[in-house]
């Protein structure tokens, strides 16, 4: 054979060879991290009570993914049907971390001072008001005197109260119910309640309950929540270390939810049984982050008010929310993401 032959087809096994290597040093979507980033010392577990639903996924992505074992961390997920009950878990002594909205811990932060925030896995406007249509509702001002389902001491109950005032419809002029979210889904279906304030999969509940008979508003206008990692001032200080490891895993997951959104969303449609539409349209209401903005305390201060004004406390005093924030660990991780002034 012709040597110059015998030197293109070297030629180009070479480069099939280099290709291929190139292919796999990229790896599969859930390869974000290097063989030789990964974590080799000892092993720590930590418990974690977990919103499961429509924006608490990144612990669940990390999960599947690996990454928690990656860091390092033996993780074990505590399921909740809403963040409020995880905060419970949290306070109760059943949980490392938990997740929550911020205004959960605006709400606890009154006589629990030991709590900290970590850093966001999510911000959302996820919130709806949703109201039978046979009750006469029409326009928001037709809540006046109605009976409106809501979980008590969540960001639902905040929201809802927004909305009303934007609409000149103070809190009181309405009849509150303070309800788990399933049991507002069976309320409003069965007419024991004429609206609610809740969010995601309950909305979608309720719409397959009532059918043409439902409608909603959205409840947050352009005010997004942050959905948060907490944890206790006790454990936070004894495992420093950990709670890096675990933020890493966060980030790994923000990371992997940003790049292949559409492998996201199928796990999460799997993981959860959602349909996809559902998925679809949660998704453009969700911003997968891990940070700690300035903005979080402000939006803390702003519902610490309004749990005041409304008698909701017995404090007076706005608590200084630079306290219930645990800097030191995002900040050795990913110190861009926390903007908050000290």
């Amino acid at each position: 054979m012709n040597i110059s032959i015998l030197k293109r087809k070297a030629y180009r096994l070479t480069i099939a060879i280099i290709l291929f290597l190139m292919v796999l040093s990229v790896g599969s979507p859930g390869c974000s991290r290097k063989e030789s980033e990964k974590y080799t010392g000892p092993v720590e577990k930590v418990a974690l009570a977990a919103y499961a639903g429509s924006y608490g996924f990144l612990p669940f992505i990390a999960q599947e993914q690996g990454y928690f074992a990656a860091n390092g961390l033996e993780v074990t997920v505590n399921e909740y049907d809403f963040g409020l009950k995880a905060a419970d878990a949290l306070v109760a002594g059943n949980a490392d971390i938990a997740t929550a909205a911020d205004f959960v811990l605006t709400s606890y932060s009154f006589d629990h001072g030991d709590l900290r925030a970590l850093g966001t896995i999510a911000t959302s406007t996820t919130d709806e008001i949703v109201f039978r249509k046979d009750r006469g509702i029409e326009k928001p001002i037709d809540l006046k005197g109605k009976r409106v389902g809501v979980p008590a001491k969540t960001k639902a109950e905040y929201f809802l109260a927004r909305f009303l005032t934007f609409n000149g419809v103070a809190f009181r002029d309405i009849h509150v119910a303070y309800l788990e979210p399933s049991q507002i889904v069976e309320a409003i279906s069965n007419g024991g309640i004429d609206a609610a304030s809740v969010w995601g999969p309950f909305v979608q509940k309720i719409r397959a309950s009532l059918g043409a008979n439902a409608a909603s508003w959205p409840a947050q206008s352009d005010q997004a929540f942050y959905y948060l990692l907490l944890g206790r001032e006790g454990w936070v200080r004894k495992h420093p270390e950990a709670i890096k490891r675990f933020l890493k895993a966060m980030m790994q997951a923000e990371e992997f939810t940003g790049k292949y959104p559409a492998e996201a969303r199928k796990f999460v449609a799997r993981r959860f049984k959602y349909d996809m539409a559902f998925v679809q349209s949660i998704w453009q209401k969700n911003n997968f982050t891990v940070e700690l903005p300035q903005a979080l305390l402000l939006q803390m201060e702003d519902g610490a008010r309004w749990r005041i004004k409304n008698r909701l406390t017995r404090k007076t005093k706005v608590p200084n929310y630079l306290n219930f924030i645990y800097i030191d660990g995002l900040k050795a991780v990913k110190p861009e993401a926390v903007t908050i002034i000290r």
